[in-house]
């Protein structure tokens, strides 16, 4: 299994310092994405939420899985966003009117 940051966005709130959607990559042709996980982190704790919505007044999970599953999966997911925060990012810039693409 492999876990793929497809998109991570800073949003910090209170312990939440971000939101990703991933990609669970189980072989050649079996993955899932989840998009909107939750990254909090408070102190030396870091966890991962997986994506829910509001029914009345209780929080529900939009998928629901093993709880093993999704350990392994929250384990790989913080290794591969540790990865992915250490590297570079260009800042999204737009280009300036006279620099179109030829076509």
């Amino acid at each position: 299994m492999e876990v793929e940051i497809l998109e991570y966005i800073e949003d910090p709130r209170g312990f939440r310092r971000g939101l990703m959607d991933i990609k669970v990559i189980y072989s050649i042709d079996k993955f899932e994405c989840f998009r909107g996980m939750g990254y909090f982190e408070k102190e030396n704790r870091k966890w991962l939420t997986f994506p829910n919505t509001k029914r009345g007044d209780k929080w529900v999970p939009y998928y629901e899985r093993s709880p093993e599953i999704n350990k392994d999966v929250i384990v790989l997911a913080l290794k591969a966003l540790e990865s992915h925060l250490d590297k570079p990012h260009v800042a999204n810039e737009q280009l300036p009117e006279d620099n179109c693409f030829p076509f």
